[in-house]
């Protein structure tokens, strides 16, 4: 199943790397967390990055909203992650 963290990777890296159908997929397939690089001014996943600037740009830009049924359920994801 795929979080949010997948869905916004997708969008972020296929806008900038125009990937493919079949990449997007993997992306927003993929359970495995340490494909998933958080840094203090970039974001990878696997080999493809970005730079926090580049993630503001998709953020004021491509990014209108995100829904979730369940806030708790990520939150305590994103904690045992170390990233809250």
């Amino acid at each position: 199943m795929h979080g949010f963290i997948n869905i916004f990777t997708a969008l972020l890296l296929g806008r900038r790397y125009k990937l493919d159908e079949v990449t997007l997929a993997e992306i927003i397939e993929d359970e495995d967390y340490t494909n998933f690089q958080f840094k203090e001014q970039s974001f990878s996943w696997k080999d493809l990055s970005i730079t926090a600037d580049q993630i503001t740009e998709g953020r004021n830009n491509a990014i209108v909203s995100f829904g979730c049924c369940n806030f708790d359920e990520p939150r305590e994801d994103m904690q045992k992650l170390g990233l809250l």
